[in-house]
């Protein structure tokens, strides 16, 4: 790990520089065996409003550190997912964010979700290809839904974005919403994690249309008419864009 490192003296996008809290030493997730998993249902895209903070400074970046080993395969988790539905808060209305974040229960059986997040996995590969730059940087408006052990010996789902990825398994990023039983971990803080504990992705086109969302695009049909419209608004017809087939 230790050839990948971010110079933060070094000229980047706006994007990047706003996001150099990356580089902070992650707050230590140590992975844990799953009894209940939540998702946070759509990724909250910070965007210019990534909470940079707690940035590092001129410190570069190693990736290097705690990471988890994987929380095993889609079909393997348990018997209850609670979902949490934080809102996309770059295409919502102030009306919709207002209404908090339900949470949405699926069986561990359910076969459609075990479904989206396994297709979820399998085009992985061409996500980080296309939305990944030289340095492993994901580019504005990408981010990755990441299973990490909760305070009660399950997991929490939740969206991380803006990311950095060593081309390997090994991703650092930070969290795009607030989670709910994380510790003392907030939104915008750095978290390591690896390639097995990512659960779904999502890139938002220069059009604004919304790719990816295996995941959300499941609990739709469980959401509050008003959420479920607006979000079918902005989500892609299909998750991958046809120009990357």
């Amino acid at each position: 790990m230790s050839a990948l490192r971010a110079d933060a003296d070094k000229a980047r996008p706006e994007w990047h520089r706003r996001c150099r809290a990356i580089a902070d030493p992650p707050r230590g997730l140590a992975t844990a065996g799953t009894t209940n998993l939540r998702h946070g249902c759509e990724p909250v895209l910070r965007g210019e409003h990534v909470d940079c903070g707690r940035c590092a400074g001129d410190r570069g970046l190693d990736l290097a550190g705690p990471v988890g080993d994987g929380l095993g395969n889609p079909t393997q988790e348990p018997a209850m997912i609670r979902l949490i539905a934080a809102v996309l808060i770059a295409a919502l209305p102030l009306a919709v964010l207002a209404q908090g974040d339900p949470v949405i229960g699926f069986e561990d059986s359910d076969t459609t979700m075990n479904t989206a997040m396994a297709t979820a996995q399998a085009t992985l590969p061409v996500f980080l290809a296309r939305t990944t730059d030289a340095e492993g940087y994901g580019v504005k408006g990408a981010s990755v839904k990441v299973a990490f052990p909760d305070d009660f010996g399950g997991a929490e789902v939740i969206w991380v974005g803006p990311f950095l990825w060593d081309r390997g398994r090994a991703f650092a990023g930070l969290l795009a919403n607030e989670p709910r039983a994380l510790g003392d971990l907030r939104a915008g803080d750095r978290v390591a994690f690896t390639t097995d504990m990512i659960r779904d992705w999502s890139w938002t086109g220069p059009q604004g249309r919304i790719w990816g969302n295996y995941t959300t695009r499941v609990m739709l049909e469980q959401m509050d008419d008003t959420t479920r419209a607006e979000l079918g608004a902005v989500l892609s017809p299909a998750p991958v864009p046809p120009d990357w087939q």
